[in-house]
């Protein structure tokens, strides 16, 4: 909530927070960092030869469906047919090779209709769809955020908010496989100095711009200051003068281009209460200098 002797706003986050209270001469950005890292919002592209909708659905409201302009209404459609099992040909191409060639430039229409609209977006794209329009789809699609599982089964038939559900449970796995291949990826450039899990470390390069990627621990606090240096100043008690070190880290990061993610501790395999990925190796002995 943010608040000016003209404007008062107030701001509804995908995440439920613990009530806490800090003060002091920075903003406490790491609750609200859950919020981007996870945001619970996505579409479902609900894709049959009769009928396509696209549902886009958010953390705490209702799904509903999307008006897509040039939205093809089905395969048939498309081709100026009553049903896909017309056997007229198509360029001297009947039969099932025709109805596979009508399915293909329907996929086409169809993602060519959604470009527009999901032109620069990261959001999550859940295909629920049953074969063969399943494969044909993901050969043409161009977004590249559309999720490699999908719903299988004919969608015609289920209502947006089973389809909806099944796309969460989806999208909580996709974003458990990231985090997971992170943690790898940090233990891997770790022998070539390209990632810390050592506070002092991580402190030090965000500063200096040196963090491509950070996990942080959303619970974990450890307490001290960050000297404009970079320099941990680690403390012993939480007091006015004491901040989380971890959230004045990923806020560093973040003021220098890097990408946060709040996580859970277990989350961090290494155990810590963060982890980063390094745009390149810290010089030896520049920490100690």
């Amino acid at each position: 909530m943010f608040a000016t002797p003209e404007l008062f706003l107030t701001y509804r986050l995908p995440n439920r927070l613990p009530s806490e209270v800090e003060v002091g001469d920075r903003l406490y950005v790491k609750p609200l960092l859950r919020a981007i890292t996870f945001p619970q919002a996505g579409y479902v592209l609900a894709l049959a030869a009769g009928s396509v909708r696209l549902i886009e659905f958010v953390a705490d409201g209702p799904s509903e469906v999307v008006k897509v302009p040039d939205l093809p209404d089905s395969a048939a459609g498309l081709a100026g047919k009553s049903s896909l099992s017309d056997r007229a040909p198509i360029r001297r191409i009947q039969g099932s090779e025709g109805q596979k060639l009508r399915l293909l430039q329907y996929a086409r229409k169809v993602d060519q209709s959604l470009r527009p609209l999901l032109a620069g977006l990261d959001l999550p794209v859940v295909l629920a769809a049953a074969e063969p329009i399943a494969s044909i789809y993901r050969q043409v699609n161009s977004y590249p955020h559309l999720l490699t599982n999908g719903i299988p089964g004919n969608p015609e038939q289920v209502q947006d908010e089973n389809l909806v559900a099944s796309a969460r449970a989806i999208v909580d796995d996709q974003h458990r496989q990231d985090v997971t291949e992170l943690n790898h990826r940090i233990d891997d450039l770790g022998s070539s100095g390209r990632s810390s899990t050592d506070l002092a470390t991580l402190a030090y390069a965000a500063t200096h711009g040196l963090v491509d990627t950070l996990l942080v621990d959303l619970e974990r606090r450890v307490t001290g200051e960050v000297g404009e240096d970079g320099r941990i100043e680690f403390a012993d008690t939480d007091d006015h003068r004491s901040y989380s070190v971890t959230d004045e880290i990923a806020r560093r990061v973040l003021r220098t281009g890097g990408k946060v993610l709040a996580v859970r501790g277990d989350e961090i395999t290494s155990g810590q209460p963060a982890a980063g990925i390094l745009r390149h190796p810290i010089i030896a002995g520049e920490l100690d200098s």
